[in-house]
């Protein structure tokens, strides 16, 4: 994500494209699917560079997306552990 951020940054569409398809098949792999749909949106939006002020939007969006997913697992874990215990 951080890649995706310093590429939008950098206003650098053909890396937005490149980071976003390998990123892909892992969101596939996961079943994260609306996350999967926001970076596809990024890469084909980079993709054409046309409407391309609407990337930093999607791209945080998506960093606050799998924040709350990081979240989610962690507190997943922590009650998979307890029930260990």
């Amino acid at each position: 994500m951080q890649q995706l951020k310093s590429a939008n940054e950098q206003q650098n569409w053909q890396q937005i494209t490149t980071i976003a398809h390998k990123m892909k098949p892992a969101l596939a792999y996961l079943g994260m699917k609306l996350l999967e749909s926001k970076i596809n949106e990024i890469q084909l939006i980079a993709r054409d560079a046309r409407e391309t002020e609407k990337i930093s939007h999607l791209v945080s969006q998506s960093e606050q997306l799998l924040i709350k997913i990081i979240s989610l697992l962690k507190n997943e874990i922590t009650d998979i552990n307890k029930d260990k215990a």
